[in-house]
Formats: C-alpha cells, sequence, structure tokens
C-alpha cells in the first residue's frame, strides 16, 4: 500500500489541478481552466477506482461521487466560457479540501 508521503503528494496533486481551474476561470482563462479541471477530475476518478493503493479511505471515496458528479456540467460551462464555472471550482475546491483534511 502507499507510503503517506505517496498519499499526500496524490492528494495535493488534485488539489493543485483544482486550484488552477478555480483561478484561470476567475481570471476568464477558461481553456487553461478546462483543461485543470478535467485533469483533476481524471485524477480523482482513478483514486476512487483503486483498492488498497488509493489515497482515499473508502469514506473519503464515498464523499469523493457528490465531487464526480459535477464534472460534465463544470467541464460544460468552461467549454462555453461561462462566468459561473468560476464559482463552481471555488466551491468544489472547498469541499475537495473538506473531504481530504476534515
Amino acid at each position: 500500500s502507499l507510503s503517506e508521503a505517496e498519499r499526500q503528494s496524490s492528494l495535493a496533486k488534485m488539489q493543485n489541478s483544482l486550484g488552477s481551474a478555480a483561478i484561470d476561470a476567475r481570471r476568464g482563462d477558461y481553456e487553461t481552466a478546462r483543461q485543470a479541471a478535467s485533469d483533476f477530475f481524471t485524477l480523482l476518478r482513478a483514486e476512487t477506482s483503486k483498492g488498497v493503493d488509493s489515497a482515499l479511505s473508502q469514506q473519503k471515496k464515498d464523499g469523493a461521487q457528490p465531487l464526480l458528479a459535477q464534472r460534465d456540467q463544470i467541464i460544460t460551462l468552461l467549454a462555453r466560457g461561462d462566468v459561473a464555472s468560476a464559482d463552481m471550482l471555488s466551491d468544489l475546491y472547498v469541499a475537495y479540501r473538506k473531504l481530504v483534511n476534515p
């Protein structure tokens, strides 16, 4: 199974992708934000699919499902350059941080 350092690195990588997406969307750089958000969702989905090698406990995997459910809506808003995407990404960032650092 993962070492604590590997686990923290995986969680930090996801948080960085999501934080970048939120900041880029706020600045109106929607395409860069879309790529970073897509990276976040891909990484999170991969972690929720892993067994004992996941950086997430089973409880956190379950908690991640409502976050993953927002993927299509957020990616679509970013693709359209919709200003509402910035608030959604900021809220998602806070929810992710609460999930991994309760």
